[in-house]
């Protein structure tokens, strides 16, 4: 008995059946989100000074299910056209708009969200405190551009950045030890400003320190389309515009006044230790220090910060939450 496959008419090709149209759910509902994570990317960034370097990434790619009776979506035309997207433009807020929007017609009969997030780590060249050295830091940054069913694109750009934070109450205890050893140490007597100065200087004389913890703080900023082209942020960019990373993580690092040091040198230590020692911080500080900066952003519709402060003395975080204020 001859079987006959099934062609298409002009190509001569198979016709593969395709579940997701032929049948129906058994249990119908919607559904939030449906997509693909982790999918490998290579995405060409533009740097704030107009250079185009390729770099490796992650892309989550989603779209709602809003129609009860369907099985599922074609996950494969996610991926293909973030492919195809981004083998054409280089990663901005317009190229993140246009394929969050295709993502959303491909499957129009089905879905009226859709949600892209991108993963990858910026690369700065940052220069040393002191010493003239310079050394590369990553910053983990994800990008997330969401389309809703009237066609509203909103922006998120989330930014990590690692500091050192000293702790206020340790410092303060620390002070006093060295006050009773030099009180021990001199009593009623009246020491001279050398004697002070050669004391000072004394490894045993450090009889306390405070102490320090790496730290992070997660910044997510939202913007969108029109309010990120409002202000200020009208003259200096627009969506299909540098990402702006750069000023960004140098606004939060200075904010913050003690982020983690790339090369460093005796002379770049030293610098590091007096930059802690007039910047002690409660995870409370940091929040309100990264919050102030952000209020000054006129272009952001939202903000929301987390600091952690991974406690040397603890065994468990010490966390601030902090968003917008509302006007």
């Amino acid at each position: 008995m001859k079987v006959e496959l099934l062609t298409e008419e002009k190509t001569k090709l198979p016709i593969f059946p395709d579940i997701t149209i032929e049948t129906k759910a058994q249990i119908t509902g919607t559904l939030e989100k449906v997509g693909m994570e982790k999918v490998e990317l290579a995405l060409k960034l533009q740097s704030s000074k107009g250079e185009i370097t390729q770099i490796p990434a992650f892309a989550n790619l989603y779209v709602s299910l809003d129609a009860p009776h369907k099985k599922g979506i074609h996950m494969s035309r996610l991926l293909l056209q973030a492919h195809k997207t981004f083998d054409e433009e280089a990663l901005s807020y317009e190229s993140l708009g246009d394929l969050v929007k295709k993502l959303k017609e491909s499957h129009a009969d089905m879905s009226l969200n859709a949600f892209v997030e991108i993963e990858f780590d910026y690369m700065l060249r940052r220069p040393a405190l002191v010493s003239d050295n310079d050394a590369w830091r990553s910053y983990p940054v994800v990008l997330k551009a969401e389309i809703n069913h009237v066609d509203e694109i909103s922006f998120t750009t989330s930014i990590r950045i690692t500091y050192s934070s000293t702790c206020p109450c340790s410092a303060a205890l620390s002070r006093q030890l060295i006050q009773e050893e030099f009180l021990k140490t001199f009593g009623d007597k009246a020491p001279s400003v050398t004697d002070i100065y050669n004391w000072l200087g004394k490894e045993e004389s450090q009889v306390a320190t405070p102490h320090s913890q790496r730290s992070y703080a997660d910044v997510d900023f939202l913007h969108t389309g029109e309010s990120k082209l409002s202000g200020t942020a009208r003259k200096r960019k627009s969506s299909s515009e540098s990402l702006n990373l750069d000023e960004m993580i140098d606004g939060l690092e200075k904010a913050i006044s003690t982020p983690v040091q790339a090369a460093v040198k005796r002379e770049d230590e030293q610098e590091f230790a007096r930059l802690n020692g007039r910047n002690f911080m409660f995870s409370e500080d940091a929040a309100r220090r990264l919050k102030f900066f952000c209020e000054s952003l006129e272009y952001l519709s939202d903000f929301s910060i987390k600091v952690q402060h991974l406690e040397s003395l603890h065994a468990h975080n010490a966390v601030a939450f902090a968003r917008k204020s509302s006007s």
